[in-house]
């Protein structure tokens, strides 16, 4: 084969065939931007999910307090105390969140609020959600709820 015949042949072939490289797959480098901002991505996603879960169970919680507050005036009118049982016998509500969040109480009656004229209640985050910035959440027989940011 005479050197003029060599290139009519390869003309019309691609440049990486005449070199004796293939041009199939990715190179280290690409491989290693392709992880990096992978991993960027999924940081992010991560971060909002859990402030997204965080914002949830504390949903569950605001809801479990406004339940037991409810059936505090309904045990009110009822009996013409409130309660300190948040079980049977008294609102019959469970003491916990769905999932465990938190744990829902009645706190003990005091001087300047006796149980026959006022109560207070807190939801306490257990586990995963003592994450949460909003901490434990509270409300009382005069309306007051802390934090007021998180309700």
């Amino acid at each position: 084969m005479t050197q003029q015949d060599y290139h009519s042949c390869t003309r019309n072939l691609p440049p990486s065939a005449m070199h004796g490289r293939r041009s199939r797959g990715f190179t280290l480098v690409e491989l290693i931007i392709v992880m990096v901002v992978t991993a960027v991505l999924a940081g992010v996603a991560m971060a909002s999910y859990r402030s997204y879960t965080l914002q949830a169970r504390r949903a569950s919680a605001i809801t479990a307090l406004s339940d037991a507050a409810s059936r505090q005036e309904q045990f009110f009118l009822n009996n013409h105390s409130y309660t300190a049982t948040l079980g049977a016998g008294g609102l019959n509500v469970p003491a916990a969140t769905p999932g465990d969040a938190y744990l829902v109480s009645i706190d003990a009656p005091t001087a300047g609020c006796p149980i026959a004229r006022c109560w207070a209640m807190r939801a306490t985050p257990q586990a995963r959600q003592t994450d949460d910035a909003c901490g434990t959440l509270t409300h009382n027989s005069d309306g007051d709820r802390a934090p007021a940011d998180c309700w």
